[in-house]
């Protein structure tokens, strides 16, 4: 599956079960599964049942997330929208599938910066360094010592200083000014007696520290650290080997980007898919330079579960997508 893009000026491209855009120029693309499309500032998704591009109202969108079937949009105002195939919950849990079409304002939530969306639940970070989760809390994702889940936004306790947040696959993730990195829900963690659990409230992730940012999709866990190093794993922490001067990466299912300060792409990883450079190999390990990409600004990886998807981006070129099924 292919679709083309064309734009005098790529600002934002993101690939994470759906594929979002953010240009500053109108653009073209063609999509046979879905069709996603742009014109000046705003993107929606919506099924193939459309079949001409749509051009989305001048909603004052200051940021723009995507989760696995749901959307999260944070305006100018801070304020944090959602839609797409939502659920929403009882205060006993209870579940209700809906599907909004168009943004629903989240209650409860003022002066956001920063959205991650799940596979059914979201994650906000306020400017003032706080954490808010809602939606589906099997695996104790929601950070709030249970595993009920909840349609309303609440602030998770004992996290503060935050700088960024992932949400993962029924897992959460954030990264504190002291540069620790911070996760709950559903992955195996060593408490200090042996005990291992899936952590329902926040714990210190061990073996981490002058950690910049990290990067997560379904089940793969990645984190650059301040020097330009890239570390991996939630037991036994390692330095992915012969790579540095990294300054960002985007995990997908198996596989990861990293964009160095030359704006060089390097990924690495298992790559059974054939994800990584489009010709399949058994494994990407160690780190390989994409050949004939220079000038990158920004990568990002999809992570959807059976649905991955890769992306080449060439600032101010013609830009051309590759995602397979």
């Amino acid at each position: 599956m292919k679709l083309a893009l064309k734009a005098q000026q790529l600002t934002l491209l993101q690939l994470k079960g759906e594929l979002e855009a953010i240009m500053k120029s109108n653009v073209s693309l063609c999509l046979k599964m879905f069709i996603f499309f742009v014109t000046g500032s705003f993107i929606l998704s919506f099924p193939a049942v459309h079949a001409q591009p749509y051009t989305a109202p001048a909603w004052g969108w200051k940021e723009i997330a995507v989760g696995s079937t749901h959307n999260l949009g944070i305006k100018n105002d801070g304020t944090v929208w959602q839609w797409g195939n939502t659920t929403t919950y009882s205060d006993k849990g209870a579940e209700t599938n809906l599907a909004a079409f168009l943004p629903e304002k989240v209650p409860g939530l003022h002066n956001i910066k920063a959205v991650s969306g799940g596979q059914i639940h979201s994650i906000a970070l306020g400017s003032d360094g706080t954490v808010w989760t809602w939606g589906g809390n099997h695996d104790g994702q929601l950070g709030d010592g249970s595993k009920i889940s909840r349609a309303a936004p609440q602030q998770v306790s004992g996290l503060t200083d935050v700088v960024s947040i992932e949400a993962d696959w029924g897992r959460s993730f954030a990264v504190k000014e002291d540069g620790t990195v911070w996760g709950w829900g559903g992955f195996y963690y060593r408490d200090s007696d042996g005990t291992v659990r899936n952590p329902d409230v926040p714990v210190r992730l061990k073996g981490f520290a002058d950690i910049v940012s990290i990067s997560t999709g379904y089940g793969n866990f990645m984190a650059l650290k301040s020097d330009g190093t890239v570390w991996f794993g939630l037991g036994e922490v390692e330095q992915v080997s012969g790579l540095n001067d990294v300054v960002q990466i985007a995990v997908g299912a198996e596989f990861t980007y990293g964009l160095k300060k030359d704006g060089t792409v390097w990924y690495w990883g298992s790559d059974g898919m054939g994800m990584a450079d489009g010709v399949s190999v058994a494994d990407a390990t160690p780190p390989r330079m994409l050949e004939g990409i220079k000038n990158v600004v920004s990568v990002q990886a999809s992570a959807g579960g059976p649905f991955f998807s890769r992306m080449t981006v060439r600032y101010g070129q013609a830009v051309e997508i590759q995602a397979g099924s």
